[in-house]
């Protein structure tokens, strides 16, 4: 299938960025990004270096690069390095619904949504 990688953020938070962190990452409020499972503040649409002053989206939706191939209504949560993967274990927190199926190595628009399995 193919994705239109538009997007509608609704809102966006300030962060003071304590890692260099690339686009269409999650970070969490700490300023760096998320770990696995881990709560999010948001997404970043811009790639920030340590110490930058910025924002991620924090509602609506944003653009990830989904790295595997998924279908339409996937919970999604932080990898290790801040990436959109399939939330499956008790205790993540899913951080993202994934609105279309999408193939491997796809920019995809997510809505975000915070909550815990």
């Amino acid at each position: 299938m193919s994705v239109n990688p538009t997007y509608n953020p609704l809102n966006r938070r300030a962060i003071k960025f304590t890692e260099d962190v690339g686009r269409f990452k999650f970070v969490g409020y700490d300023g760096k990004k998320t770990g696995d499972g881990e709560l999010a503040a948001g997404v970043t649409e811009h790639s920030f270096n340590n110490g930058d002053d910025g924002s991620v989206i924090t509602a609506g939706t944003a653009l990830m690069m989904i790295k595997a191939q998924l279908t339409a209504g996937t919970l999604l949560k932080s990898d290790l390095a801040g990436d959109a993967i399939a939330a499956v274990q008790t205790g993540d927190f899913v951080l993202a619904v994934l609105p279309q199926d999408v193939s491997a190595n796809t920019l995809a628009e997510i809505e975000l949504a915070k909550f815990k399995l």
